[in-house]
């Protein structure tokens, strides 16, 4: 009875941390349907270091990066929540600003939000665009010399899951292309 007892016991240990060891598949749809916060946040307070990774993916688009970034956390993101009555409630936001001297590109600000935001839902974030308007009075809250280009706030959503329906697409794609 007891003469396999440690052999059966090892071989359930090793397939318990073979299970649990597995990583798990990270693919862009599941990225996709986690980084959309919907603008509600829960109250989760973003650290320091995990806006430092949302930025160092932004920084790994390119090597001569036009934008500076400034994180705003704690008392500071309690000031820019009560600014205005149609920001985005979370507790981290981060700015990106023009850098003096180089002329950003619409395009490389798009791709250094894209990261950022799939840097996020790696981590188990979420991010949202902080709406336009708004960009002046965070100006001058923050004695910025010059007006923000994006401002993006993250937290962790509200709602416990996010899903997306799939979307039928009855096109062809060869519709499109050209010859």
């Amino acid at each position: 009875m007891a003469d396999n007892y440690l052999e059966k016991k090892m071989e359930q240990h090793k397939a318990r941390a073979a299970v649990s060891g597995a990583s798990k598949k990270i693919s862009l749809s599941s990225l996709l349907e986690h980084s959309v916060a919907r603008g509600a946040f829960d109250g989760y307070a973003v650290r320091q270091d995990q806006l430092m990774r949302i930025v160092g993916a932004a920084v790994r688009v390119s090597p001569t990066m036009p934008f500076r970034f400034k994180f705003v956390t704690g008392d500071e993101a309690a000031r820019l929540r009560s600014c205005h009555e149609g920001i985005i409630k979370a507790t981290a936001y981060i700015l990106v600003l023009p850098s003096a001297d180089v002329e950003p590109s619409p395009f490389l600000l798009g791709r250094v939000a894209q990261s950022m935001l799939l840097q996020a839902a790696v981590m188990g974030l979420c991010g949202a665009f902080v709406p336009h308007d708004i960009y002046s009075a965070v100006s001058d809250m923050f004695v910025l010399p010059l007006q923000p280009l994006m401002l993006l706030a993250f937290g962790r959503s509200a709602e416990p899951s996010l899903s997306f329906d799939a979307m039928s697409c009855d096109v062809q794609a060869d519709s499109f292309i050209i010859e």
